[in-house]
């Protein structure tokens, strides 16, 4: 059984919001809970969601029951979305490492489209033992969830600064990109106008629009 992991990536202090829109609500659920949740049905290994700024109140307001689950700390958030996934991938003690990369303030991902990308990520660990990466894109536009296969644990550790993985993507040849009818893919709430277009969202679907 392949080892697949997902991390959640949630440790930012939300300036531009103005507060934690981690724990904002949308309808029943706080932003970061409907990340979570995605991931929760989906036959991850482990879930590691990685917590910074507030990290305290974020665990003391979300309480996840699902074995799988851990919170990992990045103290260094401040430095941005490359410390998070090295503290996030610190916790698979694996050589090569096998995972799904998600980000905590884009709550609209559906199902079927994280589904895809996990299946076509199983698909080419069973194909090919090189590195590989695989992204969903809508309208020429590619988002996340972002799936790292065969990667050597070590090269996440060359990751510097706020912008993610995007060295390391650029750095593997073989990246499959598979297009989607999934705007949640790029829709992340950073500012108080996205929280209100994301809450208008929400209500629309309660009411079947």
């Amino acid at each position: 059984m392949m080892n697949i992991n997902a991390l959640i990536l949630a440790a930012g202090s939300s300036s531009r919001m103005g507060t934690q829109k981690q724990l904002l609500k949308l309808g029943e659920q706080t932003i970061l809970e409907h990340v979570i949740e995605l991931t929760i049905s989906i036959e991850f290994t482990k879930i590691i969601a990685v917590i910074g700024n507030e990290k305290d109140r974020i665990r003391n307001q979300i309480f996840i029951d699902d074995p799988r689950f851990i919170w990992a700390v990045n103290e260094e958030y401040i430095e941005g979305q490359s410390a998070s996934i090295k503290a996030g991938v610190r916790t698979i003690d694996e050589e090569y490492v096998n995972v799904m990369i998600f980000l905590g303030d884009l709550p609209f991902i559906k199902k079927e489209t994280a589904g895809h990308i996990y299946r076509a990520g199983l698909k080419e660990l069973n194909e090919d033992k090189n590195p590989f990466i695989i992204q969903p894109v809508y309208k020429g536009m590619p988002g996340h969830p972002v799936f790292f296969g065969n990667m050597p644990n070590k090269c996440f550790d060359l990751l510097e600064g706020d912008k993610g993985a995007k060295v390391l993507i650029k750095s593997i040849s073989s990246h499959i990109k598979i297009d989607v009818d999934d705007e949640g893919i790029l829709f992340d709430i950073d500012t108080p106008e996205d929280y209100f277009e994301a809450e208008q969202m929400i209500k629309n679907e309660k009411q079947g629009k």
